[in-house]
């Protein structure tokens, strides 16, 4: 079976559901072969500079990101996705092993990466950006006949049916005729990405920029009538809203704030994330001759 571009893909499900299993014997298969198996990429693809050594990678055709990875920072979060587009997309990929000269190779690798659903595994989704056309995430459900963790005999069952069935599968994908609205219009993939909505809710639910639109809510709705316009006003700055925010805020959420956004700079680079994320609460704009960027904050519509 030829081998096709695809986007970094993700499932996402609850804990023992047998999300490594399916990746295993059959997307795994499909996408190269059982003989050359899968490279474990988590160190590689959340560690940047020398700690991320992908040695053997040349080898693996199908890089793995298993489901082991727990409260991950934002920054780890950012280098995930961005080594899924230089493995994807940018051709020729440095190969470096420790204590050994890098070199470069060209290899059409596929990214699978498996989350359980806790908010703790789900801060490893990749952060995307306006990357949003090349990521797929599926939310996988439990299989209502005989789970793959279940018995030797139940688990030797499932595996010839699926040994047998391989070749049919990956014969009709090869064949199968993409409907058109499903087609990529650039033509980079065979097929469009795709987010479920309940994985897309509860990943945007966790993020900091999300929990810093959540501080920002907040304030206007402890603040006088003149604050909520300001933070709410079209093309503010980030330097007012950051004085208003502070102006309104408990100390508790003061700190979280801090945390989050330490100077109106900051701030700033924040509310352009979530531009990207969640256009219809934030939009920002250049102004000044493209000098400096202007914010316009969307009420929420929870008040």
């Amino acid at each position: 079976m030829a081998r096709t571009r695809v986007q970094h893909l993700v499932m996402a499900g609850e804990k023992d559901l047998g999300k490594t299993w399916l990746v295993k014997k059959l997307v795994a298969p499909l996408l190269a072969t059982p003989e050359e198996g899968m490279f474990p990429g988590e160190k590689y693809f959340t560690k940047p500079g020398s700690e991320g050594f992908n040695g053997g990678m040349e080898h693996y055709p199908v890089i793995l990101l298993d489901d082991t990875m727990k409260n991950v920072k934002e920054a780890e979060r950012w280098n995930v996705m961005s080594r899924s587009k230089n493995v994807l997309y940018a051709g020729a990929v440095s190969i470096e092993g420790k204590g050994k000269d890098a070199f470069p190779m060209m290899l059409p690798w596929a990214v699978v990466q498996l989350l359980n659903t806790d908010p703790e595994s789900l801060t490893a989704f990749p952060m995307v950006g306006g990357d949003t056309d090349k990521i797929c995430g599926f939310l996988a459900g439990r299989y209502h006949e005989t789970p793959p963790n279940g018995t030797e005999d139940e688990k030797d069952t499932v595996d010839e049916i699926l040994a047998r069935e391989l070749p049919a599968l990956a014969w009709f994908i090869d064949h199968y005729q993409v409907p058109e609205r499903l087609q990529e219009p650039t033509g980079r993939h065979r097929c469009k990405a795709y987010m479920n909505r309940t994985l897309a809710s509860a990943v945007l639910g966790i993020s900091p920029e999300m929990q810093l639109l959540e501080l920002i809510d907040q304030a206007a709705r402890r603040g006088t009538p003149e604050d909520a316009e300001e933070i709410y006003r079209k093309d503010a700055t980030a330097t007012n809203i950051y004085d208003r925010i502070r102006a309104n805020l408990p100390a508790d959420k003061m700190r979280e704030f801090n945390l989050l956004a330490r100077n109106a700079a900051k701030l700033g680079g924040k509310l352009s994330k979530l531009a990207e994320m969640c256009p219809e609460r934030v939009q920002v704009r250049k102004e000044g001759g493209g000098r400096r960027n202007v914010y316009t904050i969307v009420r929420s519509v929870t008040g």
